[in-house]
């Protein structure tokens, strides 16, 4: 016997508009490692994105946003200075 159902699906939650939606401890370990990064980038033996994997554990995702971030960093301290 089939069971009819009165109310339709509810549409799932829009997703941000790089279809990535992250937690605030992934946000976190992104502001650890672009903060680290802006100020140690000497330390960083090899390409940035595969260290700041490893160092940190994240994603690739992750580790380009930390990237970003540094920059940011890094030019908005050069603006004050």
């Amino acid at each position: 016997m089939k069971q009819h159902y009165s109310e339709s699906p509810q549409a799932p939650p829009a997703l941000p508009k790089d279809g990535y939606e992250a937690s605030s401890m992934e946000h976190d370990a992104v502001a650890i490692a672009g903060n680290w990064l802006s100020t140690n980038r000497a330390a960083v033996v090899g390409p940035i994105i595969p260290f700041l994997r490893v160092r940190f554990q994240l994603t690739n995702l992750q580790a380009i946003e930390a990237t970003k971030l540094a920059r940011a960093l890094q030019v908005g301290a050069a603006r004050e200075g």
